[in-house]
């Protein structure tokens, strides 16, 4: 129910749009794909019935989104498993989110870093695809840098990534465990 007494317009026309969305994600999270695979890395050989959209939790809604600004990275927070988003007191409206410690011996980009663990925890291939290419291109301009050659299109960037950070002998042993089909 959208309150016209509520001196933010914004929320007005926002919040309807965002519950639509919410909806819509709940919806297509029910539904499944009828799926045939070969020599998939996890789903293997065979017919699978996969949901359209995997998450660990329901969407949030426009409150619990909110919510977000009471969270401060720099915060010791006790060790456990989840993480309680709150403002300081009992309220339906807070929850719990997944905590993970990281324990880092070097600064590493906040970007690339979300390229890497976006692309390890999705479970869609192209999109696993698309991230992992994204910590690549991140190197692409360091990578003839360091083997001192000039390298113009992102075919040249790409070669230049692979032989700075592979082995002629790793690469030719994982080609030909994939075999003559690809």
């Amino acid at each position: 129910m959208i309150s016209w007494e509520d001196w933010c317009l914004f929320n007005c026309y926002f919040i309807p749009i965002h519950e639509e969305y919410r909806k819509r994600l709940e919806e297509a999270m029910r539904r499944t794909v009828f799926v045939q695979t070969r020599e998939h890395t996890s789903l293997g050989t065979g017919e699978n019935q996969l949901p359209i959209i995997k998450m660990r939790s329901k969407p949030f809604n426009l409150e619990q989104v909110r919510m977000f600004e009471v969270v401060h990275p720099e915060e010791s927070r006790p060790s456990s498993s989840c993480y309680q988003v709150s403002r300081g007191v009992a309220s339906a409206s807070n929850f719990e989110i997944p905590q993970e410690e990281l324990v880092v011996t070097m600064y590493h980009d906040p970007s690339l870093l979300s390229y890497y663990f976006c692309a390890l925890r999705d479970h869609s291939p192209i999109s696993q695809f698309k991230n992992f290419y994204n910590v690549l291109e991140y190197f692409f301009e360091d990578a003839p840098n360091i083997l001192g050659i000039t390298a113009r299109k992102e075919s040249e960037q790409l070669e230049a990534m692979i032989r700075c950070t592979v082995r002629a002998s790793d690469l030719n042993t994982a080609i030909e465990a994939i075999g003559s089909e690809y």
